[in-house]
C-alpha cells in the first residue's frame, strides 16, 4: 500500500475523515473502511463512495444509501487487540493515566492535573505508537479526551473514561457518540478533575465492552483486499 491524500486514495480508512472527503470529493469511487464523520449532518451528498465499514451507527445512517450491502460497524483501532495480544497481560505501573488529544497536549488543564495528582501519568499521543500502547496497557485506568486513546484502551481491556479537557475539539462529541453507538451505548463524559478524584472507583466499576471480537471479525471480513488486488492487476 502507498499512503495517499483522501481526495485521491483508493481506500479511506479509520479516522474522522468523511466530512472532508464529502467536501473535497474523490473521483476514484473509494472504499471506506472504518471511517466516520466528526460532526452531525445529513445524508452523504459527495461523490460516489463504497462504504464497507464505518465507525458507528450515526455514520452508517448517513452513507448506507451509497453501499451495495449494509456497512459493518466498528473502529479498526480496536484491531490493536489482535495485532499486539501481549498488551493484554502487561504489568500495571501507573495508577491513573491521562491522554490529552493532540491539540490539548499543552493545555493549562493538563498542567493543573499534573500538580494536583503527582503520580499522574500523562501519555503523549505524539510518541511512538507502540510506546503509547504499552503505557495504556500499563495503566490501571485511563482518562482520555482522545477518542483513539479510549478505543485502544477498550481493545486491550483497560478501564477508561471519556474526559473532555478544553472544549476545543470539533463536533461537540459527535465522534464519541458514533464510536459507542456500534456497541449500542450512549457515552457519558465526565469532568477530568472529578474523574481523577474517582479514578479507583471508575476502575473497579468498569466492565469491558461486549461484542468487540464480533466487531473485529466483521471488520476483517469487510477489509477491501479483493478491491486492492484488482487495482494492482489493472
Amino acid at each position: 500500500m502507498v499512503e495517499a491524500h483522501f481526495a485521491g486514495a483508493d481506500v479511506s480508512a479509520i479516522g474522522s475523515i468523511l466530512d472532508p472527503l464529502e467536501r473535497w470529493g474523490n473521483p476514484f469511487n473509494p472504499v471506506v473502511w472504518g471511517s466516520g464523520f466528526i460532526r452531525d449532518g445529513g445524508r452523504w451528498k459527495g461523490k460516489d463512495i463504497r462504504p464497507v465499514a464505518v465507525r458507528g451507527q450515526l455514520s452508517r445512517e448517513r452513507v448506507s444509501h451509497m453501499a451495495d450491502t449494509e456497512p459493518v460497524l466498528g473502529d479498526p483501532g480496536l484491531l490493536v487487540r489482535r495485532l499486539f495480544p501481549s498488551l493484554l497481560s502487561v504489568r500495571k505501573r501507573y495508577r491513573v493515566s491521562l491522554i490529552p488529544h493532540v491539540s490539548e497536549v499543552f493545555d493549562d488543564v493538563v498542567q493543573v492535573a499534573r500538580r494536583q495528582v503527582p503520580d499522574l501519568r500523562v501519555i503523549d499521543v505524539r510518541a511512538d505508537p507502540r510506546l503509547v500502547l504499552e503505557e495504556i496497557a500499563a495503566s490501571e485506568v485511563v482518562l482520555s479526551s482522545s477518542l483513539h486513546g479510549l478505543i485502544c484502551a477498550d481493545a486491550i481491556d483497560v478501564p477508561n473514561q471519556w474526559t473532555p479537557l478544553s472544549g476545543k475539539l470539533e463536533g461537540a462529541g459527535y465522534k464519541f457518540r458514533d464510536y459507542y453507538s456500534a456497541f449500542g451505548l450512549i457515552p457519558e463524559p465526565m469532568a477530568v478533575f472529578d474523574a481523577l478524584h474517582e479514578a479507583e472507583s471508575l476502575a473497579e466499576e468498569w466492565a469491558p465492552l461486549q461484542g468487540v471480537d464480533t466487531i473485529l471479525d466483521d471488520l476483517v471480513d469487510a477489509f477491501p483486499s479483493q478491491d486492492l488486488i484488482s487495482l494492482y492487476r489493472r
